[in-house]
This record gives structure tokens, C-alpha cells and sequence, in this order.
């Protein structure tokens, strides 16, 4: 089969993001990190914003840490 690249993990956070589904949005990242797919800035741009819309504040400034971390 054909295996997931960065693209695909984006475009299908980004849609579950968009449609409020944050849950399943974090399980897709989970999936990718486990895959050893390097997520982008835009996917992380995805989620926090999700998690902002959601409450879920915790989650958004851990999001952004990581972010952050993967930047240096």
C-alpha cells in the first residue's frame, strides 16, 4: 500500500480540526509522530487553533511548546 506522507496527515488534521472533531485530529497526530512523520507548522497551527476553539487551552500551550522545540 501506498504509506502516508506529511501532505496527508495535514490535509486530514486540518479537515478534523475544521469540522471541530479535536479528538480525532489528536489521534491522527498521534499516529503520524508514531510513524516518524515530522509534523509541520501548519498542522500544529491546526490543532492549536482547534484546541483554542474548544477550551482546551492546556493542550493549545503544550502544542505550542512542542512547536517550539521542534523549531530549534
Amino acid at each position: 500500500g501506498v504509506e502516508p506522507d506529511v501532505s496527508n496527515f495535514s490535509n486530514i488534521i486540518s479537515v478534523c480540526a475544521q469540522a471541530g472533531e479535536l479528538e480525532k485530529a489528536l489521534e491522527v497526530f498521534q499516529e503520524m509522530m508514531t510513524a516518524g512523520v515530522e509534523p509541520t507548522v501548519s498542522i500544529y497551527n491546526s490543532l492549536i487553533i482547534a484546541c483554542a476553539r474548544r477550551g482546551e487551552l492546556e493542550k493549545a500551550l503544550e502544542l505550542f511548546d512542542k512547536l517550539r522545540a521542534s523549531a530549534k
